[in-house]
């Protein structure tokens, strides 16, 4: 807010300039200085629009991951399912698991049945990249969801979804994040898997209460 004069020989002229800077994020904006122009937003609606324009800009010269972390930070103004599908359409599995991934950790703690469907979608499409590839920084990603999101996924489907993938040592990993050994030793016993259940009862770290039920 400022007030400015002019004057000539007869007469002085007050200009009252008020909230001069509300525009200077959509200048920035203009210039594609996505960074300067976040910085200047005032309201959650100029943040999404600048993180949308630079979403699609970033997905129009094929930076897809890029688009993803802008498309995740435009959070609630797109659908998950249309940005989804632009990248499934541009053949980008990794921005689009940035983006849910992006999406699943923006959403707020207590929205459990968003964030349930989120992490399970992720965690099956790790494993399944992980055992179809067999690739060591793709393995480490399923240990690190579940490090991270072990409390947004659901026990038992978890647990089905490892097992079936044969990934007893994330089972084990999960079991100790959550302590749910007791939960993993019905899964093998249910499935009638005495060895996975005598491996989990001799790990060294299971408590007396888990080996008395094995």
């Amino acid at each position: 807010t400022s007030t400015v004069y002019a004057a000539n020989s007869g007469n002085v002229l007050r200009v009252h300039v008020d909230n001069e800077d509300a525009n200077v994020w959509r200048a920035y904006l203009d210039q594609h200085d996505y960074e300067r122009s976040i910085a200047a937003c005032r309201s959650d609606v100029q943040r999404q629009c600048v993180f949308t324009a630079q979403a699609e800009r970033m997905l129009k010269i094929k930076r897809y991951e890029d688009a993803a972390n802008a498309f995740a930070n435009a959070g609630a103004a797109h659908r998950v399912e249309d940005v989804a599908k632009m990248f499934m359409d541009a053949n980008a599995p990794d921005a689009l698991y940035a983006y849910i991934e992006g999406r699943l950790c923006g959403l707020p703690i207590d929205d459990k049945p968003r964030r349930l469907i989120l992490a399970m979608w992720l965690l099956d499409e790790y494993v399944k990249c992980a055992s179809s590839t067999g690739s060591a920084s793709k393995n480490a990603r399923v240990r690190e969801f579940l490090r991270q999101h072990f409390d947004d996924v659901d026990e038992r489907e978890t647990l089905r979804v490892l097992s079936q993938a044969y990934r007893f040592d994330d089972e084990m990993c999960f079991a100790q994040l959550c302590g749910g050994y007791d939960r993993v030793l019905d899964h093998f016993i249910q499935l009638g898997d005495g060895v996975k259940a005598l491996e989990v009862a001799s790990a060294t770290n299971v408590p007396r209460s888990a080996l008395n039920r094995a």
